[in-house]
């Protein structure tokens, strides 16, 4: 019992040199082992085991430790639980992201167009630099009408996103503990599901499904339709899929389409007037029911694209959830306001001042 008693160490010296010279000298006070050369011994190799077994539980206690609090923690899987456990959920890849403007002209006696007349820009259409190496894709379909004093030209504007068309087919067998993870690769997570820019466009049957942020308002009674998902960046740093068995599920039988963007993030940003080029079919005269020829179409993006992001890390989780958790969407203070606009991909640093105080 004094043996034990006197090998407990200071949470500070309980590393295995400390420990193995520790047992020596409390040994070395016995009969047995006075004068006892533990070099090389038999007896020196079960202190060096001991030893090392000691160290390394005392390493994965202390990490265990460490990162069951927000302040502490140190591995990118424990900080990402912690922060959904706050109702954050940590973002992968933010594609970078601009608005393109389209120039339609024509010469006097030509019809390609005609005031009252409907055009479409479709969904996932891909426009390229003047380089032709860094793609972006229309986010949305994009319908216009030629106003009356557009006798020659046509000028319309339509947004974009840096990345490569991808389509991930299932079927509802595919559907386990009601989630899809997809293959590991950089996929645009957007920073903003409620606008118009879309990254993700799930169908089953052929019927586009809604991407929401969360399940939870299924609870306040808010919830309006059922066929809903949510696409997530998992602590394993996988995508993921996510469906509820309180809206709907998809059948075993049914089929499932996922169109995603994948993106350089950060690598593919690109200056004011780069965005020019796109292959034939990417405008169509509803009214007149033909593509208008890219020999009249004119592209450009007349600002610099917002820069895309990798996935967040330990330490921009931290802060982000961090000001989730105080404002939880409801802004009061000067830094519930900062905390909202800085944790979008598009805000570098954001400030706000109030009516009675200049901040």
């Amino acid at each position: 019992m004094s043996l034990i008693k006197n090998l407990t160490p200071s949470y500070l010296d309980i590393d295995y040199n400390t420990l193995r010279q520790n047992f020596v000298n409390e040994l070395s006070k016995l009969d047995s082992f006075k004068d006892y050369d533990f070099e090389g011994s038999n007896t020196s190799v079960l202190l060096e085991f001991v030893s090392y077994m000691a160290e390394l539980n005392t390493y994965y206690l202390n990490k265990i430790a460490k990162n069951v609090y927000d302040d502490t923690a140190d591995l990118y899987e424990n900080v990402h639980r912690l922060a959904t456990f706050r109702g954050y959920q940590p973002k992968g890849y933010i594609a970078a992201q601009t608005d393109v403007q389209l120039t339609i002209r024509q010469n006097p006696g030509e019809r390609w167009f005609e005031p009252g007349d409907h055009i479409y820009i479709p969904a996932w259409f891909t426009i390229t630099d003047k380089s032709g190496n860094i793609p972006y894709i229309t986010t949305r379909a994009h319908y216009g009408t030629i106003p009356t004093s557009a006798a020659n030209a046509y000028y319309t504007s339509f947004p974009v996103k840096q990345g490569t068309v991808v389509t991930q087919s299932y079927t509802g067998g595919d559907v386990i503990d009601n989630q899809i993870i997809l293959p590991f690769a950089n996929f645009d997570h957007d920073d903003n599901v409620e606008d118009s820019k879309i990254s993700i466009l799930l169908e089953v049957n052929g019927i586009p499904w809604t991407r929401i942020e969360d399940f939870y308002d299924d609870i306040s009674g808010l919830q309006s339709v059922d066929t809903v998902y949510t696409f997530n960046y998992d602590k394993y740093r996988r995508y993921v899929v996510q469906f509820s068995e309180s809206r709907l599920l998809p059948g075993a039988g049914d089929s499932i389409n996922i169109t995603l963007i994948k993106t350089l993030a950060n690598g593919g940003t690109v200056g004011p007037g780069q965005l020019t080029t796109a292959k034939e079919g990417l405008v169509y005269n509803i009214t007149k029911k033909f593509f208008i020829s890219s020999q009249k179409i004119t592209l450009t993006n007349l600002l610099a694209a917002q820069p895309g992001t990798p996935p967040q890390e330990i330490q921009e989780i931290k802060k982000n959830s961090r000001g989730f958790l105080n404002s939880q969407y409801r802004c009061v203070t000067k830094q519930d306001y900062i905390t909202f606009l800085e944790s979008r991909s598009d805000v570098v640093a954001a400030n706000c001042w109030g009516e009675q105080e200049l901040y």
